[in-house]
């Protein structure tokens, strides 16, 4: 699968995307079926040549995503059409699980280059939801050194005691997200820490945060590489809490992280952020000197009307 993933990858951004470990932890997350919630396709010689995937892992699934890939040498037979079928089939699992008020939606998404995979599933009722940035930044010179708001400390997550407050303090950040759903916190402590931990590029001295006295008020969350080379750094998450904002400390937070990966020799750094976001952020890594290299679209397909229980405004 990683193989065939990556092959996707190189002819849309022109490089490897994934890793085995990637897909490892992806297909032991909890609550995900395997036997139920993914499907390949085999060609006559054994060998897998598309996957699709549902994932509706959350305690109230109101958006299971579905999403597949078809080995470039197989397209064309109709087996995209087929997997899409089946995944939005597949999803309707959870309107059982869903209480009857709440909208549910199926989401998916594509690269904006990715015309025949858009034209597939557009063709299927899918229609865009919001789209998000691949942003990057060339350094030719050390960044600037990180400017402090008055009383802020910055200090490393203690890892694992220190990863429970650490997560209060990103999911509290992302609450003014698109899309945020507030969880069961256990549950999605477990998953944060599924994901985070079993990451191949988890580097525990790439855990920073921000500290008002012994409160955490910022995060910023780095992988050691990012997935093309080993001389790309990667940013995953880096977030400010609302009392906090429009002080500095988001910058502060992003030129701390590139300097660190300056002085590790990686000159490139990348990282994905809503193109629309709530709290500004693509201007936030404008200002800092990022730009955009890709973008990538959600798109939707209504299973049933209702309440949407995902944040949609910066006012909800």
């Amino acid at each position: 699968l990683t193989e065939i993933y990556n092959l996707v990858s190189n002819l849309e951004v022109g490089h490897d995307d994934f890793t085995v470990q990637e897909l490892i932890t992806d297909y032991t997350t909890p609550n995900l079926n395997l036997e139920e919630d993914t499907l390949v396709v085999l060609n006559p010689e054994g060998q897998i040549v598309a996957s699709q995937d549902v994932f509706a892992t959350d305690p109230i699934p109101v958006h299971p995503t579905v999403w597949g890939r078809v080995h470039p040498d197989y397209t064309g037979l109709g087996l995209g059409t087929y997997l899409i079928r089946w995944g939005i089939e597949r999803a309707r699992h959870v309107l059982d699980k869903v209480p009857e008020e709440y909208r549910v939606a199926v989401h998916s998404f594509s690269l904006d280059q990715a015309e025949e995979s858009i034209k597939l599933i557009e063709a299927h009722g899918y229609t865009p939801r919001r789209h998000f940035f691949r942003m990057k930044i060339e350094m030719n010179s050390a960044p600037p050194a990180p400017e402090w708001p008055e009383g802020i400390r910055l200090e490393t997550c203690t890892i694992p005691d220190g990863i429970p407050n650490y997560f209060r303090a990103l999911d509290d950040a992302f609450k003014d997200h698109f899309g945020y759903i507030e969880e069961p916190f256990d549950h999605a402590l477990a998953e944060f820490k599924h994901r985070r931990l079993k990451d191949d590029g988890f580097d525990p001295s790439l855990w920073f945060q921000a500290m008002d006295g012994d409160e955490i008020v910022g995060i910023c969350l780095g992988r050691k590489t990012g997935w093309e080379s080993e001389k790309v750094g990667h940013v995953n998450v880096l977030g400010v809490r609302r009392p906090w904002r429009k002080r500095g400390l988001g910058l502060a937070l992003l030129n701390h992280i590139f300097n660190v990966y300056w002085e590790r020799g990686q000159h490139i750094v990348k990282l994905g952020v809503d193109a629309d976001s709530l709290t500004g952020a693509v201007g936030l890594y404008e200002r800092a000197g990022m730009k955009v290299i890709h973008q990538f679209n959600v798109y939707q397909l209504e299973l049933r009307p209702g309440i949407e229980l995902g944040k949609t405004s910066a006012e909800d």
